[in-house]
């Protein structure tokens, strides 16, 4: 673990927190994108009451847009039949992306949910990035995989 991060004063966690930028738009066919209503919702901070961002509020026709460009891509075989070797690398990225931004992760996180920043920045982060059902244990998976090979039944 970083030793860094553990010598922030709360001063220096509370300025980090003052400079976090919440996207507040869904994430939608590689793009960010209002709710197709326009609504949004607040989230507040549950340890101070104050609202941090106005966020889209997604409905059902957000989410069969979501899909579809999802099954899109899916099909489209740029993920789907990309070589295992790839999807590795890119899985390993993302988990190396997770840790190079924990502090700012783990200040979104504290401000969202109330959760203590040192449990999110020391626990949480490092276990999206390195734990079961994350990007680097599914990385072991990709190079194990083979492709079904059909049974022959006596």
């Amino acid at each position: 673990m970083d030793l860094q991060t553990f010598k922030l004063s709360h001063c220096e966690w509370q300025e980090r927190a003052a400079s976090v930028r919440i996207e507040a738009r869904a994430f939608i066919d590689g793009r960010y994108v209002t709710a197709g209503s326009g609504r949004t919702f607040k989230t507040i901070n549950p340890a101070t009451g104050q609202s941090l961002a106005e966020i889209a509020a997604c409905d059902e026709h957000d989410v069969n847009r979501a899909v579809k460009a999802a099954r899109k891509a899916f099909d489209s075989g740029s993920w789907s039949r990309a070589p295992r070797a790839h999807r590795k690398r890119v899985l390993l990225r993302l988990a190396e992306l997770l840790l190079q931004h924990k502090e700012e992760l783990a200040v979104l996180e504290t401000l969202d949910m109330g959760k203590l920043v040192q449990d999110a920045v020391t626990l949480d982060i490092p276990a999206s990035a390195e734990g079961s059902g994350t990007p680097k244990l599914a990385t072991s998976s990709t190079t194990k995989l083979r492709r079904p090979t059909k049974t022959r039944l006596l």
